[in-house]
């Protein structure tokens, strides 16, 4: 008997942890010591049965818990009481489960009611609640996508409405009438390019080859469906990493490829789960140019919408993007082809591993245009949006090496109005005889904090302007306290450069410029710090106009390029 109490007095010491022994020390049989381990654990007080009970009753579904989640939590506190001796009857958590739903399952409550005792089960119910939970997100998704059609057309036929209305009423009120834009593309009044429905339509049809009747289509699809043995067996040799790969479980088109992309929004933040149940980061979202291999020619196209997924080694183009856009796919033996109105837009063949390879080939996005010869416009846009008439008389005379223009033709730049908007100067009788010597009349402004900061940080740039030559030195800055720094380096650099000194410097009435260590520099140094009335920056108009201008240059390529503008400084 004494050599059973020591085994299990044993078995229970060996079995705990080596924090718990110091309880069992004063035990002198086994029950002694399972007594206190279960007086210390379970805790079956009735404090403790009261808080979890507490606990259950108030329980509430969380928003972002699915059906399955949420069952699973209420089980779980059933089952805790359950071990303190309180043990809840599966219609007590059926009730649980029913009363907790969001508002959106009452009609499965309603329905509830109706079922039979005997099918009035806990599993048929969690059967029921999880097809109900996959309706209720198939029929969200539909009424999204009917929401937003309905928007746009309606905020279309607003705006059409709103253009009638207001041109009726200028014309009645005697108002002349507004500027009718000339479209660069179709060449017709009215509205601009970015609105044009003639280039919105070419641009849907490109790839639409249809130069013969339907009938002859119909009988030259054979033609599109022959491939020859060779290059199909070049093109399954080619580098795995530079292929797509047909994926009809690729919710969109995914590339790791970061120079492939001609337009991508590096803001843009998702998660992708793959099929091993591990997540990739999605570092961005744009446009990748492609080629398509279609009756022995190339023909361009575009991905959009595709993720920038670093971490992702494959190249997948997405089944359920292509069918969203009305393409139908189309599996044979060894091949698929991708079908749009009775036409083959694209082609594919089988791998060894029964993968389908895309006959596809990337753009290089980074080629250089050599091209010195241009039109108006094109050039307009390179030389960041500058003044048409300066820009036709720089060519003419020769002042640009190597440019020349074939099209001088007026166009209107949408990109130009919307950036370069700005306030009318003073207008001032005569004009400020400006005998000055070079460096000794300086304009300066500080313009800031930006909307977006640069990649290097900076938020802040400073801009001196010399009176006489009209030369502009521009700082980056990070904060505006370093005004008065910058302006130290730029007067050195002026006494260096020239061998003149700063006379005068005017600016506005910013701390940046009126505080003590500029007023005792200025001072030091002999320079006359000129200040503008408040609130009248027409009176510094020099720096005023060169801020303006650099500003709208940014922003006019901005708008043109449709990117965003963080990189309006160097990496200071």
């Amino acid at each position: 008997m004494e050599i059973k109490k020591c085994q299990s007095m044993c078995i229970l010491s060996s079995a705990v942890e080596y924090s718990q022994l110091e309880y069992l020390i004063t035990c002198e049989i086994a029950s002694e010591m399972w007594s206190k381990l279960s007086a210390i654990h379970e805790q079956k007080s009735a404090a403790n049965k009261l808080s979890l009970m507490t606990k259950f009753h108030e329980f509430k579904m969380a928003p972002n818990d699915s059906i399955a989640q949420h069952v699973a939590k209420i089980e779980n506190m059933a089952r805790q009481l359950k071990d303190v001796g309180e043990e809840l009857s599966d219609v007590m958590i059926m009730a649980k489960i029913l009363g907790t739903l969001p508002q959106k399952f009452s009609p499965l409550v309603t329905a509830w009611d109706s079922v039979s005792e005997a099918n009035q089960s806990r599993a048929n119910l969690i059967e029921r609640l999880l097809k109900e939970e996959n309706r209720l997100a198939n029929f969200e998704v539909a009424t999204n996508a009917l929401a937003t059609m309905k928007i746009q057309e309606r905020n279309g036929a607003v705006n059409n409405s709103t253009v009638s209305k207001t041109s009726a009423s200028d014309s009645k009120r005697g108002k002349p009438a507004k500027k009718q834009f000339l479209c660069n593309y179709c060449r017709k009044k009215g509205h601009t390019e970015k609105r044009c429905y003639k280039k919105r339509d070419d641009d849907r049809t490109k790839r639409e080859i249809n130069n013969s009747t339907k009938d002859d289509n119909t009988a030259n699809f054979g033609a599109f469906m022959v491939l020859n043995s060779d290059f199909a067996t070049r093109v399954l040799q080619n580098d795995s990493k530079d292929v797509w790969l047909l994926d009809s479980g690729a919710s969109k088109h995914m590339s790791f490829h970061r120079e492939w992309f001609s337009e991508l929004d590096e803001n843009y933040r998702e998660s992708v789960s793959l099929s091993d149940d591990s997540t990739c980061e999605v570092r961005g979202r744009g446009v990748i140019p492609i080629e398509m291999f279609v009756d022995g020619k190339w023909l361009d196209g575009k991905l959009e919408d595709a993720l920038y997924i670093p971490s992702l080694r494959k190249n997948l183009f997405s089944t359920g993007v292509c069918t969203s856009k009305g393409y139908t796919l189309n599996f044979e033996a060894n091949s698929v082809k991708i079908y749009r109105k009775n036409l083959i837009m694209a082609y594919g063949i089988q791998q060894n591993n029964n993968l389908f390879r895309l006959l596809f080939k990337v753009k290089n996005t980074f080629e250089a245009n050599a091209s010195s010869v241009g039109n108006l416009k094109l050039w307009h846009e390179r030389l960041g949006h500058i003044n048409c008439k300066s820009l036709s008389e720089m060519v003419n005379k020769n002042l640009i090496n190597g440019v020349s223009l074939f099209d001088n033709a007026k166009f209107f730049c949408e990109s130009c109005q919307s950036g370069k908007q700005h306030r009318l100067p003073f207008k001032t009788k005569e004009k400020c005889l400006r005998e000055r010597k070079v460096g000794e009349f300086i304009h300066t402004d500080l313009c800031g904090p930006m909307s977006e900061v640069s990649i290097g940080g900076s938020r802040y740039f400073l801009l001196f302007k010399d009176d006489k030559s009209s030369f502009r030195h521009v700082f980056f800055l990070k904060y505006k306290s370093k005004t008065v720094q910058k302006f130290k380096e730029f007067e050195q650099l002026v006494f260096n450069q020239l061998g003149t000194r700063i006379k005068t410097a005017r600016a506005d009435n910013g701390n940046e410029f009126l505080n003590d260590e500029m007023l005792d520099y200025c001072r030091l140094r002999g320079i006359m710090l000129q200040t503008s009335a408040p609130y009248t920056h027409e009176q510094n108009g020099r720096s005023e106009r060169e801020r303006c201008e650099q500003s709208s240059n940014v922003r006019g390529q901005c708008y043109c390029l449709k990117t965003w503008q963080r990189a309006f400084g160097p990496n200071q």
